[in-house]
């Protein structure tokens, strides 16, 4: 693996728990009908599956973590209720603290690197993640923006 990735992979493993603060924000500070679950807890989670795609798309160990992901958590949310600005809002809201704390912690030339990856990575995932909440939306009749 590139040593640039590599040393973004250190510092999302270093950065895990102000990652973890800014998703607690994040649900105290998110309108009440998008999340279900207010706990810091439920922030960890979130914070820590995220982590878990970004390494494996850093390490290029291909999508197995993120088709899991999406097959299996999504569902649950959308029947749970959490509408679409709740997930994928939710993933844009800690993908932007994510990526631009990385940026701030790596050396200027390797910046540029790294947004480019982010930004490549937020594109596909983000419109995986919201076509798969739109068609579970659509299985349950209950399209919740």
């Amino acid at each position: 693996m590139d040593s640039r990735r590599t040393r973004i992979v250190r510092l999302l493993a270093e950065r895990r728990p102000y990652y973890i603060e800014g998703c607690e924000r994040l649900i105290a500070e998110a309108p009440p009908e998008t999340v279900r679950d207010h706990t810091p807890e439920a922030a960890r989670q979130m914070t820590d599956g995220l982590l878990k795609l970004l390494v494996e798309g850093l390490e290029d160990r291909g999508a197995d973590v993120r088709a899991l992901y999406i097959d299996t958590l999504i569902p649950a949310l959308v029947a749970s209720g959490v509408p679409m600005r709740g997930i994928v809002g939710g993933a844009v809201h800690l993908g932007f603290i994510i990526s631009h704390d990385v940026a701030r912690h790596l050396p200027p030339e390797e910046r540029e690197m790294a947004s480019e990856w982010f930004a490549n990575f937020y594109a596909d995932y983000i419109t995986e993640l919201a076509t798969a909440v739109a068609k579970e939306q659509a299985a349950l009749g209950a399209f919740r923006a």
